[in-house]
């Protein structure tokens, strides 16, 4: 039972550090300064020598890639609190990774016609592949045990 507490505990402060990244964001973020988190120089300077041509990052961006890194931890702190083993939860989370990162842009470049990435279509393509990632997770165990 104290195991349990110790799990609780340490989702509710992820859970108050969400709302108080929530609180920021939504009072700041919207406005004209917070659109961009940094800016990566994707070349020499142009031919005026004044300007950069560069790769944004928004806040957005990083608010969601730190979001799916900690759901990620997550996920794998729990499957081990109820007594699964590590590999096994690698697999079926390095499986879901190799068809959300490419479906992201793959589905904004279909049906969007735009050159980033969506949200929408990683989820729904993770969603159609986890079946098959949890079959190929038993497969694994199964021929290397576990």
């Amino acid at each position: 039972m104290n195991d349990l507490l110790t799990i609780e505990f340490g989702l509710a402060l992820l859970a108050l550090f969400a709302v108080a990244v929530f609180r920021w964001g939504f009072r700041h973020l919207p406005g004209e300064g917070w659109q961009i988190a940094l800016a990566v120089p994707a070349r020499t300077p142009g031919i005026d020598g004044t300007t950069w041509p560069a790769v944004n990052i928004t806040f957005y961006g990083v608010i969601s890639s730190v979001s799916y890194s900690i759901a990620l931890l997550t996920y794998v702190f729990l499957a081990a609190a109820v007594g699964q083993p590590l590999l096994p939860a690698l697999i079926f989370v390095a499986s879901l990774l190799a068809v959300g990162i490419p479906a992201s842009k793959l589905v904004a470049k279909w049906v969007e016609g735009l050159p980033g990435h969506t949200i929408g279509g990683a989820v729904f393509a993770v969603l159609v592949a986890v079946m098959p990632a949890m079959w190929l997770v038993q497969g694994v165990t199964t021929i290397f045990g576990g």
